[in-house]
């Protein structure tokens, strides 16, 4: 529980709930700043996913949709999440 009185963003990578969340989030995070004397720090823990051959494979497969380097070792950052924090954060005024 300390984790969500300290406002943990939490996404299911599903994309119709995730960005609902973050909206929640990012206003309930422009309220706190209007009470706050400094901006709070905003820290991100990426959580990924263990590096297994199907895993590496569906990363192959969405580099070669991007047209992005295949990688063996590491996985790209699915990076949609953090767009819709930043946008929405943007769209409040908080900078």
């Amino acid at each position: 529980w300390h984790i969500q009185l300290a406002n943990f963003i939490f996404l299911e990578r599903d994309l119709s709930k995730d960005r609902e969340y973050i909206k929640r989030a990012c206003n309930l995070l422009s309220n706190e700043i209007s009470h706050m004397e400094r901006h709070p720090a905003v820290l991100i823990f990426p959580e990924g996913t263990d590096l297994s051959r199907s895993n590496v494979a569906k990363g192959h497969k969405f580099a070669e949709a991007k047209g992005l380097t295949k990688y063996n070792r590491v996985l790209h950052p699915r990076t949609t999440g953090m767009r819709i924090f930043f946008d929405e954060c943007k769209h409040m005024g908080i900078e």
